[in-house]
């Protein structure tokens, strides 16, 4: 990426969930307080634009409905924040990556959605609409009143029309039906749900009901009430928003984990031994080569008609937000076996996924740790990682007003 490219791109900010958590909880204390009122100078003013990922929208769902209504002050404080400014999903980022891999593209990937275009690639949900059977629920019906074959032709014929559809008078038929169990699995606003029901009485075309399922899932405010009253089954939606990452994650675990597993086997002095392994040239070698293999899995996944890339210099020009995601976990495996050992912890990966985000953005939030880790990652694409939002405010050099206290 280039410098020209970088001082292009407008300012974008890109917190952490956990920031959301905090300073939407009651009863903040002063330090939390003038934070919060410094980075809502910072949003009136214009000077930058927050933004949020599926990330976000995944972990700030509530796991059990007495954490609800945090849930829903955290995501009323993002939207407070961010607005609708999203950035792309994993899956969306990877695949724009890997096809300038392919095609040597100069483009620089366009991962900021002013509209909230948070969410994967539909072809990876199961559309809503993928979830009404129209066939299943009408031989339910037969089978439930015994019916003999003319009758069965009879009802057929009076409830669907040529396409196999609901016939569009059928509610003035037989009465409204009950469409509870469909809004359960997948969150619509009532004025989109209209038209989902408007396709399935065959009086909106299936585009129509696409697009209006999506502009449900582009209101996080809506998607916070969702999880309150539906926060027991998060259904096709957490796995759709959860599959590129995992995809990613299991890439990155196949080449990592004999590695992982055999350092971690060694013996004291083998472990002194593998301390040299892990550093110089023999570790640059071992992570490039690391880079090319998950990148290459990754194409395979992704574009499987392309041919494999061996070259990491290529990678890391046309593939940044994945280069720096699958050195992120590298380095960190490699500082779980210096003189001072930090364990690995779980939480670890899923923070290095979001790193796909960092040669996007200006500032990048992350913890103590990981800042160790991706600010050296980060330099080359002019992005500050910070450990915390008043370290954001700081180095921005925020000022906000509080009783009449500058922060």
């Amino acid at each position: 990426m280039s410098v020209e490219k970088q001082l292009r791109k407008p300012i974008l900010i890109y917190l952490d969930s956990s920031d959301y958590s905090v300073l939407s909880k009651p009863n903040l204390v002063e330090s939390e307080l003038q934070q919060l009122t410094a980075l809502r100078a910072l949003k009136r003013s214009g000077d930058a634009i927050f933004v949020f990922s599926a990330a976000h929208i995944s972990e700030m769902s509530p796991l059990d409905k007495k954490y609800a209504m945090a849930a829903v002050e955290r995501t009323n404080l993002l939207v407070e924040l961010c607005d609708r400014n999203a950035l792309i999903s994993f899956d969306r980022i990877m695949k724009a990556e890997l096809t300038c891999l392919v095609t040597q593209s100069q483009e620089l990937v366009d991962v900021h959605d002013s509209n909230g275009g948070w969410f994967p690639e539909m072809g990876s949900l199961i559309s809503p609409l993928e979830e009404i059977d129209f066939a299943g629920a009408l031989k339910s019906e037969m089978d439930m009143h015994t019916m003999n074959r003319n009758m069965r032709r009879v009802l057929k014929a009076g409830m669907t029309n040529k396409r196999g559809l609901f016939r569009s008078d059928l509610e003035k038929r037989y009465g409204p039906a009950d469409y509870s169990e469909l809004n359960r699995k997948i969150p619509m606003r009532s004025q989109d749900f209209t038209v989902i029901k408007n396709y399935i009485l065959g009086r909106a075309s299936r585009t129509q009901a696409d697009r209006a399922f999506l502009e449900s899932l582009r209101d996080p405010h809506y998607m916070a009430q969702w999880f309150i009253q539906y926060h027991e089954q998060l259904g096709a939606i957490g796995e759709w928003v959860r599959r590129p990452a995992r995809n990613l994650l299991e890439s990155c675990e196949i080449t990592l984990t004999n590695l992982r597993a055999y350092l971690s086997d060694l013996s004291g002095e083998e472990h002194s031994e593998a301390r040299s392994v892990l550093s110089g040239a023999r570790w640059s070698e071992l992570k490039s080569q690391g880079v090319i293999d998950i990148v290459n899995r990754l194409l395979s996944l992704t574009l499987p008609e392309a041919p494999p890339c061996n070259n990491v210099a290529v990678i890391e020009k046309y593939c940044p937000g994945i280069y720096v995601c699958i050195n992120a976990f590298y380095d960190s495996l490699q500082n779980s076996f210096t003189e001072r050992p930090r364990k690995v912890k779980s939480s670890d990966f899923v923070d290095i996924i979001h790193a796909l985000y960092i040669p996007y953005v200006s500032y990048f939030r992350a913890d103590k740790y990981m800042c160790s880790v991706l600010q050296p990652l980060a330099q080359p694409f002019g992005t500050q990682v910070v450990a915390s939002p008043a370290q954001l405010i700081s180095v921005m050099g925020v000022k906000g007003e509080i009783q009449g206290k500058q922060v």
